[in-house]
């Protein structure tokens, strides 16, 4: 090799180690057994006790069973775990990867990987978690309210689908202010409520019968003229339930018999 090419080798060899010395993510070399041959100061920084004594307990198992996998099948590495800091030995969130290099045959020569600490993501993960959780509170308890309409009569408008899981929070909330304020009847109105299948009639026949085990009368308003041949369609019997047009009508008969 001519001294030219050997100082243009020396070049980019001085460019390349002065690139990842830089870097603030971990840059680590092994060869094809899994032996480590190149570490960074900031891979050097985190796993410089070694990789098995920093990685928390929890994690490690799986650190361990996708890099024994990825030196098995030559797959990319990939794999999320806590790292301990060695500042104050608190774990925080990274990122392995590795890739497999090859020569031209398809074997593997070496594998070149990163450590990248993403902890401040998965802090935002978890805020966003909390955030989106709240708001499905917030729109469980705006979706299925309980309102007090008259003396002893409660309200419970229902908007939408009545699937399983929103017409179990419906009748949650409807028997907890029931019990609450010893209301006499409960008028659920389903004038915006899509009545499509038997499940529904279904979910809202199960309300109504809760309804009447702690004592409360149940009245279905506001079934359409739609919902109503849906409902024959479908074969529901709705002998035994109170039924009204409207919510004002229902509201109005209750005051009526209290008198």
């Amino acid at each position: 090799m001519s001294k030219q090419a050997e100082e243009k080798l020396r070049r980019q060899s001085d460019f390349t180690n002065a690139l990842t010395n830089s870097l603030g993510e971990g840059v680590y070399a092994l060869d094809r057994e899994g032996l480590v041959t190149f570490m960074n100061p900031a891979a050097e920084k985190m796993l410089g006790a070694g990789w098995q004594h920093v990685v928390h307990p929890d994690d490690l198992p799986n650190v361990v069973e996708r890099w024994t996998k990825a030196l098995r099948t030559g797959e990319t590495y990939q794999v999320e775990f806590r790292l301990k800091r060695a500042a104050d030995e608190s774990y925080r969130w990274h990122l392995g990867r590795a890739l497999a290099l090859r020569d031209q045959e398809g074997q593997i020569l070496k594998w070149l990987g990163t450590n990248t600490d993403i902890e401040e993501q998965k802090q935002l993960e978890v805020t966003l978690a909390r955030i989106n959780r709240e708001r499905e509170l917030m729109l469980e308890e705006v979706s299925t309210p309980v309102v007090p309409v008259w003396r002893g009569v409660l309200a419970l408008p229902i908007i939408g689908s009545l699937d399983t899981e929103r017409m179990q929070r419906a009748t949650e909330a409807a028997l907890g202010e029931v019990m609450r304020t010893g209301a006499r009847a409960c008028i659920i109105d389903i004038t915006g409520a899509r009545l499509v299948d038997t499940q529904a009639v279904a979910n809202l026949t199960k309300l109504v019968g809760a309804l009447k085990l702690v004592g409360a009368e149940a009245i279905v308003t506001g079934v359409t003229a739609q919902a109503a041949r849906s409902l024959v369609s479908l074969g529901v019997d709705f002998t035994g339930m109170r039924t009204h047009r409207t919510l004002a009508e229902a509201l109005a008969s209750l005051i009526k018999s209290s008198k």
